[in-house]
This record gives C-alpha cells, sequence and structure tokens, in this order.
C-alpha cells in the first residue's frame, strides 16, 4: 500500500530533467516595481552626489574670500601763487620759463592700503604705489626716470586723516643718471607749516642720497638768474579717494560660483 502511494506521487525521470531544462533556459524578466526602485535610487545617488559637488565647492570658495585691498589716493590742492620771480632774460642756462600768479601745486598719491593712525613724521614713502604732482611748470611723476622724492613724511590722526607733512619731490632737468653738481633741476616744498614753494631751472650743489632713501637726488641748491620762483602765502589742504580692489581670492570665488551653475546644469540633464 506504501509502495503504490509513492509510485503515483513520483515523476518520471525524464520529466524531472525536462522541466529543470526549462527553467534554466527561461529568460527572467525585472519586475516594474523593481525597475522603479533601481531608478529612483540612481537618482538619489546622483541628486546626493550634486549635493555634496555644490557644498564642497561651496566650501572652498568661502575659504577663498578674504577682504579687497583698499587702495587709497591722497589729493592736494595748493594754495595759489601770491609772489612769483622770474627768471633774467635772456635765459642763460637750462628750460627757463616763468610761473604766473594764481598757479598752484597740485597732485596725488596713491597706497595699496590707507595711511595707519597715528603716524608722527613718518616716511610713507615704502607704501606708495604712484604719485604725480604738477606746479604749472614741470610735471613731477613715479613714471618720471628724472624725478626723485626728497622727502615722504606724514602724521596722521586716530582715524588715519592727515595732520601734517612734508613733501619734496625733485625733477631732473639737465644732465644724465648718475648726475653731478651743477646739473639743474625743479623742484617744490608741501610743508604744513609754511607756505607751499616751487623752483624751475635751479643748479644742484650736491648730488646725495634723500633722507627718503632715494639716490641721485639733490638737497642743497643755487639759484641763479636763469632760475624761477612760485610762492603762496599758505600750505594747501589733503582729501582721500579710496577704491576697492577685487583680490584673486576674490575672482577665484567667483570662478568657483560659475562651476557651481555649471555642475548643477549638467546633473540635472544627467538626472531628466
Amino acid at each position: 500500500m506504501t509502495s503504490q502511494s509513492s509510485t503515483t506521487l513520483r515523476w518520471p525521470r525524464e520529466a524531472r530533467f525536462a522541466r529543470f531544462r526549462s527553467l534554466l533556459s527561461r529568460k527572467t524578466k525585472p519586475h516594474k516595481s523593481s525597475a522603479m526602485t533601481i531608478f529612483l535610487h540612481d537618482v538619489t545617488n546622483k541628486t546626493a552626489n550634486t549635493m555634496n559637488l555644490r557644498g564642497s565647492l561651496l566650501l572652498v570658495a568661502a575659504l577663498c574670500v578674504s577682504p579687497g585691498l583698499s587702495a587709497t589716493t591722497y589729493i592736494y590742492s595748493g594754495a595759489p601763487y601770491t609772489l612769483v620771480q622770474n627768471f633774467t632774460n635772456p635765459c642763460g642756462a637750462g628750460p627757463c620759463a616763468n610761473y604766473s600768479l594764481g598757479e598752484k601745486i597740485s597732485g596725488q598719491f596713491t597706497t595699496a592700503a590707507p595711511l595707519a593712525p597715528n603716524l608722527v613724521n613718518q616716511n610713507v614713502l615704502p607704501s606708495v604705489t604712484s604719485y604725480v604732482f604738477s606746479d604749472g611748470i614741470d610735471i613731477y611723476s613715479s613714471a618720471n626716470l628724472n624725478s626723485r622724492v626728497d622727502n615722504f613724511v606724514f602724521s596722521t590722526d586716530a582715524s588715519g586723516m592727515i595732520t601734517s607733512w612734508n613733501v619734496i619731490i625733485m625733477s631732473w632737468q639737465t644732465g644724465t643718471s648718475p648726475h653731478a653738481a651743477a646739473d639743474r633741476l625743479a623742484r617744490f616744498d608741501l610743508i604744513s607749516s609754511t607756505p607751499d614753494v616751487t623752483e624751475n631751472n635751479t643748479p644742484c650743489a650736491a648730488v646725495v642720497t634723500a633722507p627718503s632713501g632715494v639716490t641721485d637726488a639733490c638737497v642743497v641748491f643755487m639759484p641763479d638768474a636763469s632760475t624761477s620762483f612760485g610762492d603762496a602765502l599758505t600750505s594747501g589742504t589733503w582729501t582721500v579717494q579710496q577704491q576697492s580692489i577685487p583680490t584673486l581670492s576674490k575672482w577665484t570665488m567667483l570662478l568657483l560660483l560659475v562651476l557651481i551653475a555649471g555642475a548643477g546644469m549638467r546633473e540635472l540633464r544627467v538626472v531628466t
């Protein structure tokens, strides 16, 4: 009885092998719900990668940020000449020229950062990036190879505003560098405690290193009949103009922001 029951439940050997081969050869297709799960998982990973990329770029941009340098320009407006002394005709030597009443010394200098507060008779020439002045006849400029700074001394108050100054600049008019005694030059003096004065075409008595540290300069002069002068009754005034300059780190930040935007657009195209 047991033997017959077992025999009726057992498949023939050939049928079992055929069933096994059929299962092996059957191509399975993923269920729709499984495909959707895979797609959502892929989108989630890409979104996370995008957020990680943005976060990393923003962190780098934040680390790169530093304050911009504040270039500062100090502008001088001198008092008008109330007294002029002309050279004696005919001109004996050098580039003779006369000043006119009402002309004045004007100009400016620029530093990479504002002058420090509470300076006391400080030589600020090392921090000057450029300067240019005019006395009505001659131009004195950091771009002029013949210009020399004798003094560039300033005092400031607690807010960094100029309170006193001693600026003496000259410009060689004859001879070649290195200059020698008797070479002629123009010069002006801006000293807060005395009136503005300037002179044109005056001989140099001795070529020395100036108090500012500039070489090939002159601090002793011998005016003659070919020299002319312009004098004011008082000194002038200074005004300040500041301009923010983007540093390299700011340009780097802007570039990184562009990269962030580009990365975001690229990831959106991939996801869609």
